[in-house]
């Protein structure tokens, strides 16, 4: 069992992101929770999906769409995400 998750996590990819944003995050006045939304985003992106479903990021981050969709916005006030 443990093998086969650790064949999953290595065919699953990385996602890299920078270390500026892992020290400063809280400088953007960025909650963990947003922190955690940006990285899920760049994942998404790093595997060519720019527009993921809010169910699907819900879903790893066990919270509701809603409470995606809010955080999104609210990702989009502080202008560290947009949208084109």
């Amino acid at each position: 069992m443990e093998n086969e998750l650790t064949i999953d996590w290595i065919n699953a990819g990385q996602t890299v992101l920078p270390t500026l944003l892992l020290r400063y995050y809280r400088r953007l006045n960025l909650s963990n929770d947003e922190l955690v939304l940006v990285l899920q985003l760049k994942s998404y992106m790093d595997q060519g999906n720019y527009f993921p479903k809010m169910e699907d990021i819900a879903e790893h981050m066990n919270m509701t769409e809603q409470n995606v969709f809010k955080a999104v916005h609210q990702l989009i006030q502080k202008k560290v995400l947009t949208i084109e």
